[in-house]
């Protein structure tokens, strides 16, 4: 009769090979550059897309829009971000965001300086600037295609209502604006 011996001792486990810190390193180095393409490739995707407006006056009750560009073609009632025509007041290509309450082939009607669209009072032209500049007032008549009225509900606002700013071409626009703050 054999009798198996038996060991109450079990083989130890084999120890995991230790990783070097160069190739820890290098593996963190790789993920960083990884994820370095995929967050600048993800901002290149939301800027061609999208970006953010700020109204830097009292001329709106926002002062934060996110810009969609995708949208290119405003509604009556959609607030848009453009850059607004040259004028004394502005550097060169500044950026404004305003409510859009006129499109092309509404009628601008002006009387004792208050302007109507289709009938409909959208505000007062003042005389002067807040420098003290006389305001020319544009002009009534049918909004043109490719043509919008911009404004704001504050009275110092520089918008469509004055010869300076006028009817927004849509060349200038860059897109629709969602109120944020």
């Amino acid at each position: 009769m054999s009798v198996l011996s038996m060991s109450s001792e079990t083989p130890a486990p084999k120890a995991p090979k230790k990783k070097t810190w160069a190739k820890m390193k290098a593996v963190y180095i790789g993920w960083a550059l990884i994820a370095t393409v995929l967050i600048d490739r993800a901002g290149d995707a939301f800027s061609r897309h999208w970006s953010f407006g700020f109204n830097e006056t009292e001329s709106l009750p926002f002062w934060a829009f996110s810009v969609d560009k995708d949208v290119k073609t405003p509604q009556r009632g959609d607030y848009f971000q453009f850059f607004c025509p040259p004028n004394p007041y502005y550097p060169a290509n500044s950026l404004f965001v305003k409510h859009v309450l006129g499109v092309p082939g509404d009628v601008v009607t002006i009387k004792d300086r208050e302007f109507f669209i289709n009938g409909h009072s959208v505000g007062v032209a003042k005389t002067h600037s807040q420098s003290g500049q006389v305001a020319v007032m544009s002009h009534g008549g049918v909004i043109p295609a490719g043509h919008y009225f911009m404004s704001a509900p504050n009275k110092d606002s520089l918008d469509s209502r004055y010869a300076v700013i006028g009817l927004i071409d849509q060349k200038r626009l860059i897109g629709k604006a969602q109120p944020v703050m």
